[in-house]
């Protein structure tokens, strides 16, 4: 989406420019792959960008095409779109509200954008629905900011979800915990224990056999460069260090939390490396509790529980918690300006004395890193259907 100079805001005179700016510096610029990985952009486009030229220099493998609310739906913007459809092109159409006049476009488009954040209940959700049952498109949720939400939306057919509920924290409260989390809380607790010893942790990581599994593959993966084969827990804590070993243990555990989406975990780890790279620039000590911030920043949402609860349940640093509960501290002021940055609040980004070209540039490498962290923790057959699913080059 345009958004303009440092403002989450789009300012601008002329809306067929910015769409076409937004267009030119996502897949120029930046790079789409560093942006969405595998992924296919979502491009909202106005009716002159439909029309005009841009359109065939979009990768159709590598895109989808929103048409926006005021597009129409005339001859000329039907007939564009039925020809981008047999080129391969997938069609949405965003902010959708079915009126008849716009059924030839629902007949061509793949996805269907349905505002749910207006509607009070499951009844007004489902009148949104109705005229689209049993149609051949993909129903798509925006605004989904509740797991109750996201529940009704999947029982009313939608099969895609937009919405802060991936990334704002959803507390449950007196729920049970099950017993796969609670071993993750407790190998967490035991990691972040600034009395335990290098046998203590050698001993921890390798009673777990899948984090065992984990640590040695990851160490091993092409990001680190090693010189060596890594076997053992006892070889990775004396050649990578005890600290570090630490840091990417509890990422690692977090990673193995069920049921959650897989981008909540993309997200805690690219504000993780975020944090630990701000740190680095600005020459801070203990980049590792930079790191740890980032990460546990979403422990509530990736375990139902209330942050205070789980922190209370772990034996972190003082200035660590309160980064975490309050964002007191340097700690507290990068985490909030790394979550600031990541939702596109630029005026709420605190002075932190790095520019916005390189407040980008590490976030662009948070993401990367991310992406590609969680793709090698995926398992073999995870990672066998998302090579299926990768599109092929333009």
């Amino acid at each position: 989406m345009y958004r303009s100079d440092e403002r989450n805001s789009a300012h601008f005179d002329d809306q067929n420019r910015a769409a076409s700016e937004t267009i030119i510096n996502a897949f120029l610029e930046m790079g789409i792959d560093s942006v969405v990985g595998a992924r296919r952009a979502w491009v909202n486009v106005t009716r002159d960008v439909l029309l005009g030229d841009l359109m065939q220099a979009l990768p159709r493998k590598r895109v989808v095409i929103e048409l926006l609310e005021n597009v129409g739906c005339d001859g000329a913007v039907i007939d564009r779109v039925r020809q981008l459809r047999e080129a391969g092109y997938l069609i949405a159409l965003d902010d959708f509200v079915y009126r008849p006049e716009a059924e030839p476009l629902v007949e061509l488009a793949h996805a269907v954008k349905l505002d749910v954040l207006p509607c009070q209940n499951a009844d007004e959700i489902e009148a949104l629905v109705a005229p689209l049952r049993d149609r051949s498109v993909k129903l798509l949720a925006e605004k989904v900011e509740t797991a109750e939400e996201l529940d009704v939306c999947r029982k009313l057919g939608f099969e895609l979800f937009q919405g802060f509920y991936l990334q704002r924290p959803n507390i449950v409260s007196q729920r049970r915990v099950p017993a796969s989390r609670l071993g993750i809380l407790r190998v967490l607790s035991k990691l972040q224990d600034p009395g335990a010893d290098f046998r203590e942790l050698e001993n921890c990581i390798r009673t777990d056999v899948g984090l065992s599994y984990k640590l040695l593959r990851y160490i091993n993966s092409a990001w680190f460069g090693l010189s060596v084969k890594v076997n053992s827990i006892r070889q990775a804590l004396v050649l990578v260090g005890l600290t570090r070993v630490r840091t990417w243990v509890s990422m690692l555990a977090l990673s193995g939390v069920e049921d959650k989406p897989r981008e909540l975990m993309i997200n805690a780890i690219t504000r993780a490396k975020m944090c630990e790279s701000i740190a680095e620039r600005k020459g801070r000590a203990r980049t590792d509790a930079y790191f740890a911030v980032g990460l546990f920043s979403l422990l509530d949402a990736l375990m139902d529980q209330p942050m205070k609860e789980l922190l209370d349940q772990l034996p972190l640093a003082a200035d660590v918690n309160g980064a975490l509960l309050e964002r007191r501290g340097p700690l507290g002021a990068v985490l909030d300006a790394v979550v600031a940055y990541e939702h596109g609040r630029w005026d709420d980004v605190p002075n932190i004395d790095l520019d916005a070209a390189v407040l980008r540039e590490l976030y662009l490498e948070a993401l990367g890193f991310a992406e590609t962290t969680v793709s090698d923790l995926d398992p073999p057959s995870a990672r066998a259907s998302a090579r299926r699913r990768r599109p092929s080059a333009p």
